[in-house]
């Protein structure tokens, strides 16, 4: 656990304070349900404190909390339902990240129209949004109630991952970016549907991105905001410390991507859980690197144009994995957008991309891989 994280660590406060009709939600949910006749399960606000509560469960406090969460549960049906909802698709949520195979291979797609099924799918119908028929083989309902599960969880938490919402002290949402001022006149600019937690003390600036994207423009140290304290910002397997002032860190998926944009950089991958890393790189302004678990990989050239590309209102891919293309598109369009034939995932991609058009991007991509788009609600299928 990163000292963000312990700082954090999903404590009473910090939970309450993101949530903070958490406490006392029994007696609330109680008036409420007989005001309402919520039964039915389909509160929102209900389906929304189901999600909270398994949360709750990872925390440190839970057994002081769990008598809270029996009343909570008791009040009526549709708690019991709500939570039932939200337990399975917490857990399928993090089972799909690791089983492909429930998405391939999917069965063929045959449109209806007026009750008869055609032999063959058009790209014309599956854009369109008409309903569709699936032979019904094993595989497919697994797919299917899969699916069903990760809609459910979106509905219910549409501002996406709760753990993350939970942890961060700046994020945006879909499409949206965001500058913030922090308390040393360091300058963050997010990007779209990204997230930092801000862990400043007497020793050290420290931030960790915990999805997306971010520019820094860091106060150098000596100054009388900053002192002596190195600016440091963590993301996945590494950590990146300002040398100079100013830098790109992109959290993807599988990997982290930093960018020098002035003066220089020093990026380390952790080493058995020390930050200080016996790895380490120095950037200058236009190099770049990435970095996951194994370690780092070589240093490559990207100018900073391409890097910032998103300030600009373009999303700009040279030579990128399919796989990052998508991350990239997810957050600037509602939902998931799911590869169902993960060989084609490491594919170079070459385009520039309007970010107020990433769906016809998308379909664009699609058809040069001869693949077909399918809308669901709250998924985008490639197939």
């Amino acid at each position: 656990m990163s000292a963000l994280q312990k700082k954090k660590s999903f404590d009473c406060q910090a939970f309450s304070k993101n949530n903070p009709h958490i406490d006392n939600m029994a007696n609330r949910n109680n008036n409420r349900d007989q005001q309402n006749g919520s039964a039915t399960g389909l509160d929102d606000s209900i389906d929304t404190q189901a999600v909270e509560w398994v949360i709750a469960q990872e925390a440190e406090d839970w057994p002081q909390r769990q008598a809270m969460f029996e009343q909570w549960l008791q009040v009526s049906q549709a708690h019991r339902q709500a939570y039932a909802r939200a337990s399975q698709s917490w857990n399928l949520a993090a089972q799909l990240r690791h089983m492909p195979q429930l998405l391939a291979p999917l069965p063929a797609v045959q449109p209806v129209h007026g009750g008869d099924m055609a032999s063959t799918a058009g790209k014309d119908h599956a854009s369109k949004g008409h309903w569709f028929s699936w032979n019904r083989t094993g595989r497919t309902g697994a797919w299917l109630g899969a699916m069903l599960l990760v809609w459910v969880m979106g509905a219910v938490w549409i501002g996406g991952d709760p753990s993350i919402a939970m942890l961060a002290d700046h994020r945006t949402g879909m499409a949206e970016t965001r500058r913030i001022l922090l308390d040393d006149g360091s300058l963050v600019e997010l990007g779209a549907d990204s997230a930092i937690a801000v862990n400043y003390d007497g020793s050290e600036r420290r931030i960790e991105l915990l999805r997306g994207q971010a520019f820094f423009s860091a106060t150098s140290t000596g100054t009388a905001q900053a002192g002596e304290r190195p600016f440091i910002v963590e993301a996945g397997q590494g950590q990146t410390r300002a040398l100079g002032t100013q830098f790109v860190v992109e959290r993807l998926p599988e990997k982290t991507w930093v960018t020098g944009i002035e003066h220089q950089v020093e990026v380390s991958l952790k080493a058995a859980g020390d930050l200080a890393g016996a790895q380490a790189v120095v950037l200058s302004p236009g190099e770049s690197i990435r970095y996951d678990h194994r370690g780092l990989e070589t240093v490559q050239t990207r100018d900073a144009s391409q890097a910032l590309a998103w300030q600009r209102g373009l999303l700009v891919f040279n030579n990128e994995p399919l796989s990052d293309v998508i991350a990239r598109l997810e957050r600037y369009q509602r939902g998931r957008i799911v590869l169902a034939r993960s060989a084609l995932a490491g594919r170079p991609i070459s385009a520039v991309v309007p970010l107020n058009n990433t769906e016809e991007a998308l379909q664009s991509i699609a058809a040069e891989l001869g693949l077909e788009v399918l809308q669901l609600p709250m998924v985008t299928l490639l197939h």
